[in-house]
């Protein structure tokens, strides 16, 4: 299936995206949720910045130190005991404000 992203595919049999890249080795081994966080984590193994700047009008602030490449995006793609249940909105907003973290909600994608 097409993704939209370089040498992101879906794996219907693993139920998850991987890089294909013959010149990085082992990234094949990886498995992500999304063809997103799959396309993230090839940008930086290949030393590239491939995030969105921008989505709906709304600039997108970037974050080196944050896994998602966002300031205040998480990412949790089960929630439950026993690995939980598959989340259909697995990103969260959170903005910290007034001395506390509100949560703004959650999308299926980072750059919602």
């Amino acid at each position: 299936a097409e993704t939209g992203y370089l040498n992101i595919i879906y794996a219907p049999k693993e139920l998850c995206f991987v890089i294909v890249d013959p010149a990085v080795p082992g990234c094949s081994r990886s498995k992500y949720a999304t063809a997103l966080t799959a396309a993230v984590a090839y940008a930086r193994m290949i030393g590239e910045a491939a995030l969105p700047e921008e989505s709906g009008g709304f600039k997108l602030h970037k974050s080196k130190r944050s896994k998602t490449g966002y300031r205040g995006v998480s990412y949790q793609s089960r929630v439950g005991p026993g690995g939980g249940r598959l989340l259909s909105k697995p990103w969260m907003a959170t903005l910290y404000s007034d001395g506390k973290n509100n949560n703004l909600g959650r999308y299926p994608t980072a750059e919602q």
